[in-house]
């Protein structure tokens, strides 16, 4: 409530210290009578100045109590009889936002009183006409009978991002619907190489602009590419950027399309790479790196939080397929599988398909959760039925295997990295970075090893910062003492 009523509810929304321009202030009454009441407001930076409202309603209230005041353009105004409340949102009904009553118990839980009842904000003027609701949000209020007058926070949704550049430094400040800033926090464009053998993490050159929800690819026994992802102002990327030991960083052709939160896959096809890339709304591009030119396909048919993972193959005879894992589709909340485009080079017959793997086990459905690109593994993520935070590492399956799961992480994380390499003929899975339940960010180095069953903090004495939303990948197709690993770009506080 002292966020509600003085240090998130200024006038215009804008968080910052107590000062007398709210639009609804919480009162001490000191003296009133039937045409007036006064008192002073609640958590007031020095509790000196007096108000003075309108009674609306010419009931006397008890010297001492508390009472609301709500400002309008001729003065403030005061309905003490009725009765103050608390509902919780429960969404749109018939074009009107509505919710429950309820009360605390003495466990803290909230417990619904009652059927819905309008809500209607005490505010008039919101930013971008667009008063902050949130479904699950627990309100003050005063209880009219047929409706109840709320007092919105003074933030809500994360809805756009603006972006700061501070010292060479990029910062991203994610904006409510009000203009408040819910969070701020740092978007990377540093590159770092991890040394299995070795355990060491060197900071290489950075690289292109800073981003997060991008992906890092590579082709066989070559560069790493960086493709796509957010810039600092949330705006969707389609620069494509490569990375040699003997080039450093190259800027290639720009993509037809700019994608954000997605998957690619890598295959060669009589004797040239093609990469493919697929995003969670249909979005499907083709590059061939030998050319340096794009393609866009067919739209893909699937819709889904997030598409990450897979490659490319050969199925049989002349065709080609570009394989993706949609980890879940949300709206179905059906199991996902390989979608295959396919191309067949004898008769030029081109779609998409779905090939049902075995799973196997039934992973827990998530999104944003790490997907080793070249092992179809599943690690951490967040549950699409609450967005809970997982800790589950789980291997696919695939036309002949099912899925195998293995020990949980020692933390759920969600927005973490991984990928594949081997050491001495022995596989194990680097995992860098992501988000608790509780909103920290990690910079853990674990080692998993599917042989052992064993999740290993390596502790190095060095690491990237803190991030999610970055990247790791190889350089060549995992075989023994492929022990090097690239990491780029996330986001960070």
């Amino acid at each position: 409530m002292k966020n509600t009523f003085t240090v998130g509810s200024q006038y215009g929304h804008i968080p910052g210290p107590p000062v007398n321009e709210d639009y609804a202030i919480l009162i001490e009454v000191s003296s009133a009578n039937s045409s007036y009441v006064k008192g002073y407001k609640l958590w007031d930076v020095d509790n000196s100045s007096e108000f003075i409202a309108e009674n609306k309603l010419g009931k006397i209230p008890e010297v001492g109590s508390k009472v609301i005041f709500h400002r309008t353009p001729s003065g403030w105004i005061c309905f003490p009889e009725n009765t103050l409340c608390y509902v919780v949102d429960t969404g749109d009904s018939g074009g009107n936002r509505v919710g429950k009553r309820g009360k605390f118990d003495a466990f803290g839980n909230f417990v619904t009183i009652g059927d819905n009842v309008p809500l209607v904000p005490f505010d008039a003027n919101y930013h971008q006409n667009q008063p902050p609701w949130k479904t699950g949000r627990i309100y003050a209020g005063v209880d009219f009978g047929s409706k109840v007058y709320v007092y919105l926070p003074g933030y809500s949704e994360i809805v756009e991002y603006k972006g700061i550049t501070l010292s060479g430094t990029d910062i991203s400040l994610a904006l409510d619907y009000q203009g408040n800033v819910v969070e701020f926090f740092q978007i990377f464009n540093d590159f770092w190489e991890y040394d299995g053998l070795n355990n060491t993490w060197t900071q290489l050159a950075s690289g292109p602009p800073a981003r997060w929800g991008h992906v890092s690819c590579w082709v066989t026994s070559g560069p790493v590419y960086v493709f796509g992802g957010y810039d600092k102002n949330g705006n969707k990327l389609n620069d494509l950027w490569r990375w040699s030991t003997s080039g450093g960083w190259v800027q290639l052709a720009d993509a037809p399309k700019r994608m954000a939160d997605f998957g690619w896959s890598c295959d060669e096809y009589q004797g040239d790479t093609l990469m493919s890339f697929w995003g969670s709304t249909g979005e499907y591009l083709i590059y061939g790196p030998n050319d340096d030119i794009w393609c866009e396909g067919t739209s893909h048919p699937i819709q889904s939080k997030s598409c990450f993972g897979g490659y490319g193959y050969f199925a049989s005879g002349n065709e080609i397929r570009y394989d993706f894992i949609v980890p879940w589709q949300p709206i179905t909340s059906t199991p996902g599988g390989w979608h295959s485009y396919y191309y067949n080079d004898s008769t030029g017959e081109t779609g998409w398909r779905q090939d049902l793997y075995s799973l196997g086990g039934d992973p827990i459905p998530v999104y944003r959760n790490a997907f080793s690109k070249n092992g179809r593994y599943w690690i951490g993520g967040k549950k699409l039925n609450d967005d809970s935070v997982c800790a589950q590492i789980y291997l696919l399956g695939d036309t002949t295997t099912t899925g195998t799961f293995y020990t949980d992480l020692p933390t759920p994380v969600w927005g973490a990295a991984c990928d594949r390499l081997d050491i001495d003929g022995n596989e194990y899975v680097l995992i860098f970075g992501g988000v608790d339940g509780n909103g920290n960010l990690h910079d853990e180095t674990l080692f998993f090893s599917p042989n052992y069953d064993a999740v290993v903090d390596m502790a190095p004495s060095s690491a990237p910062a803190a991030r999610w939303g970055h990247t790791i990948t190889n350089t060549i197709v995992i075989s023994t003492n492929s022990y090097l690993l690239y990491l780029f770009g996330g986001r960070g506080k």
